[in-house]
This record gives C-alpha cells, structure tokens and sequence, in this order.
C-alpha cells in the first residue's frame, strides 16, 4: 500500500447489483421473478425464496466462473471514470466477502471492463474487513454493510441506502445512492 491512505470500496450492493444477478439465477432455476438491489428487503435474502432454493442458487453462485463478472453496475460513467483516477494512484482497495475459486479473478475481470482493460485493480476477498483497517491505512468505506467497518467512526463509512441496510444507518452515513457513497468515499483522501 506505500504507506498513503486507502479507499476501501465494497462491491455488491456498491459498485455491482449483486440482486439482480442472484434472482435472475432464481429464475433460471426456479422461475422466481428477477428484482434489482431496489427491491431488497434483507441482507440474508429470505425474502426471496425458500432456504432449500436459496442454498441451491449460492451453490450455483459458488461453482460459477462468470456470475461474478457478469453482474450489472450499479453506478454511473463519471463514477467510475474517478475510481480510475484513484486505483491509478494506488489508493483503491476493492473488498468483497464473495465465495468461490475464482471470485478474485472475476471481480478483477469485471473491474477491469467497467474502469478500462489499463486498470489494475487491488481485490481482497475476506470474511473479516475489519482485519484490513491497520495494515492498509483505510481511512475511508464505501460498503453497504458498515458493520464489518464498526472501529472505523461512522463519518467514515459510506452507505448506499437499500431497504435491506435501514437496521446499520446509525454505524454509517447514509447516502441517497451507490454513487454518492463513492464519491464520499474518495473524498475523503484527498
């Protein structure tokens, strides 16, 4: 990390719309509708489908080595023309909880297509991103899940508002949408 202030910058729910990409995979299985991260209404996707269908559709998600890079973005040109500006500078972390072998070399792949094929990208998969605080200098979250960011002060963690989240707005600063979530997070390092 060079020792300068990070970014660290959560995928689903932020930059891609895991939702959509999960329910259209429910569809394809089960012919349950397809939703967007508008409609969600909580973390755990229960709300979606019966636990032994939501199990079969992680297991597909696990075993995939597309569904990651194949999911739509959830902001803008501009949004991601100024992720460029600071992942060239090294000061981007891309931090995700996402399963399977190849989730770091999809995750690669889909930023890589939406920031430029140029771009190299920083992606560290991990169940604890609390762990990455210390060692990465990270002084500033887009993720729309602080609770994994909770020693970090809640003026430091930017949260795209989604039904699903209503229960973390106290741990975070809430923002209208996934774009201002990022731009507040690049903001901030300045």
């Amino acid at each position: 990390s060079g020792g300068h202030e990070m970014i660290a910058i959560d995928m689903d729910g932020v930059l891609a719309d895991f939702v959509h990409g999960f329910t259209s995979l429910g569809h394809r299985l089960f012919g349950r509708p397809v939703y967007s991260a508008h409609w969600a209404t909580s973390w755990d996707m229960t709300w979606y489908a019966e636990q032994r269908q939501l199990d079969r559709i992680w297991e597909d998600v696990a075993a995939s080595n597309s569904f990651w890079s194949s999911l739509p973005p959830l902001v803008s040109e501009h949004t991601f023309e100024r992720l460029y500006k600071a992942v060239d500078k090294g000061k981007v972390l891309f931090v995700t909880t996402r399963p399977g072998k190849t989730a770091i070399q999809q995750t690669q792949k889909w930023l890589q297509y939406y920031l430029g094929h140029g771009c190299r990208p920083t992606v560290i998969v991990t169940q604890d991103k609390r762990r990455l605080i210390g060692p990465y200098r990270v002084m500033s979250v887009a993720d729309d899940n602080p609770t994994q960011w909770v020693p970090l002060c809640p003026d430091r963690i930017f949260m795209p508002k989604w039904s699903y989240n209503a229960l973390w707005h106290d741990l975070a600063t809430p923002t209208p949408d996934p774009d201002s979530a990022v731009t507040e997070a690049l903001r901030l390092t300045k």
